[in-house]
């Protein structure tokens, strides 16, 4: 948790992507990896955007009214009873109570399936199977698993690169150890170009007077724990 996160409430902070492979980004959301948490309060955002760009309109303001209006009966009505009976002592029967009557028994509906939706997609959310990944702290992904699979959407993909080999090709001066990183470089963003610089031949290439070596390398794309290098053997001169 950085400095930002830990001084500011989320409500009020700026939320920004995480990078793939942070233990905290586990929902995808508009192309853009965040944690459940922002991704919550992202759509909290979103939806009071609209809701106050709709309060702006004639009609936004019209349908504003009548939910106050509507609130404001239902409170009078049930802190003064008289008011449900007509001056002639009958119930009231007028078109306007009628009317507001029956959407009193649709807000209690739609409250309830509400309340039966969240319950569900809660026990539903508890009971799903967890992606099977571990960190390198041994601290176990908590997201949910693609269906039929051992892993969550973002850890999929991660193993999916574990299959791309790139061959560098001899690193025998600097020029090849320039055509190298072009090829890292091209071939994905989660690779260091640093990697082909960190070779022997890389240093003795950069180093002016130092003996040139010759070796071939090959890379295997990993996950961001893991990144393998392979080297065949070379002699030095």
């Amino acid at each position: 948790m950085n400095e930002n996160e830990m001084n500011t409430d989320i409500r009020t902070r700026e939320i920004r992507p995480r990078q793939e492979g942070d233990p905290k980004a586990t929902r995808h959301w508009n192309n853009q990896w965040y944690s459940d948490e922002e991704v919550a309060e992202l759509q909290r955002r979103y939806r009071q955007e609209g809701k106050d760009l709709r309060e702006q309109t004639e009609h936004g303001k019209l349908c504003l009214t009548f939910y106050e209006a509507f609130h404001a009966y239902r409170k009078y009505l049930e802190e003064n009873a008289f008011a449900r009976r007509s001056p002639h002592g009958h119930d009231v029967n007028y078109d306007e109570h009628k009317l507001f009557e029956e959407g009193l028994r649709m807000v209690e509906n739609l409250k309830w399936e509400r309340q039966e939706t969240l319950r569900r997609n809660l026990e539903k959310a508890q009971k799903a199977a967890r992606c099977r990944h571990r960190y390198m702290n041994g601290r176990q992904c908590g997201a949910p698993r693609v269906k039929g699979r051992k892993l969550c959407h973002m850890h999929e993909r991660v193993e999916e690169a574990k299959t791309a080999i790139i061959d560098l090709g001899p690193l025998e001066d600097a020029d090849s150890i320039q055509m190298a990183i072009r090829k890292l470089q091209g071939s994905d963003d989660r690779l260091m170009t640093w990697c082909a610089l960190a070779t022997p031949a890389g240093q003795q290439a950069a180093s002016p007077g130092l003996s040139t070596c010759s070796p071939s390398f090959s890379m295997t794309l990993a996950s961001p724990e893991r990144t393998y290098m392979n080297s065949s053997s070379s002699s030095c001169q």
